[in-house]
């Protein structure tokens, strides 16, 4: 339970350790030895964020945020207790996006891509190829009859060009996206480590789903003829989607999803 003294939870183990609110402290918590510092974000990621989540991870498999800080931290006391409730930001990231994940399927479960624009139709449209023999054949190559058959490979292929959908393909191809970004948030964590040191971690994951972002802004008139293709519970579910990016999403993530409620759809939550 939270303690009667003026004390601020541990953003690494979540007990009742800090003197000053946090993040921002610049306090050691001394059950953890988190350092509690903002640090710095690049304009791809969450330098702090990941940093934390793996602090996390570590705390809970061998009792410190790392392992050179094993000898230096202690046991909780009475008063320092965490909440029940608490959850590590792996664990947040991974309830919202599974159940944002589920709403989509259902919002979008019987759309299909009809007549609809392809996404090697697309590709061809944003290289100034929408005609000719080619332009039927490009679209032989998509042959997904509902959308979560889509690859996050094929999807991470074309994931810079969705601006280029006519409003069908979008309704057919958006959640596959949105579930593409879900999934990448709630994984980060195995994502750390598998391409750590490298810059896939920052600038890959962005630009798999840029497109997407892109197309939820809401300063485009042909993205509003998108939006009315819409029905009102594939709307609701897209609000919940940039809800739960705009608490739980990286820096860059947040800042898009939280401008894209406030333009147009926050009306629907």
């Amino acid at each position: 339970m939270k303690p009667t003294t003026e004390k601020f939870s541990c953003p690494c183990c979540g007990h009742f350790t800090i003197s000053s609110p946090t993040p921002g402290s610049w306090e050691v918590c001394p059950v953890c030895f988190w350092e509690d510092s903002i640090g710095s974000e690049d304009s791809w990621g969450a330098d702090w964020e990941d940093d934390l989540l793996l602090a996390q991870r570590a705390y809970l498999k061998m009792g410190a945020s790392h392992a050179d800080w094993l000898g230096k931290v202690r046991t909780p006391l009475p008063d320092e207790m965490r909440s029940e409730s608490w959850q590590t930001l792996a664990q947040r990231r991974e309830e919202a996006c599974l159940e944002v994940e589920r709403l989509i399927r259902i919002a979008f479960d019987h759309v299909t891509l009809g007549h609809g624009v392809s996404l090697h139709q697309m590709n061809d449209m944003d290289n100034c190829m929408a005609t000719g023999p080619e332009w039927e054949e490009h679209r032989k190559l998509d042959q997904e009859h509902h959308w979560w058959e889509i690859s996050d490979e094929k999807l991470a292929k074309f994931g810079e060009s969705l601006t280029f959908l006519d409003a069908a393909g979008y309704a057919f191809y958006l959640p596959a996206y949105l579930c593409l970004a879900a999934r990448t948030l709630r994984q980060r964590e195995a994502l750390l480590e598998h391409y750590a040191g490298t810059a896939w971690i920052y600038v890959g994951s962005w630009e798999m789903v840029f497109g997407m972002w892109c197309t939820l802004d809401g300063d485009d008139y042909r993205q509003m003829e998108h939006y009315s293709y819409l029905n009102p519970a594939q709307r609701q579910v897209i609000a919940r989607f940039l809800t739960v990016f705009a608490t739980l999403g990286l820096p860059r993530d947040r800042k898009t999803a939280a401008e894209a409620l406030a333009k147009f759809w926050g009306q629907f939550l």
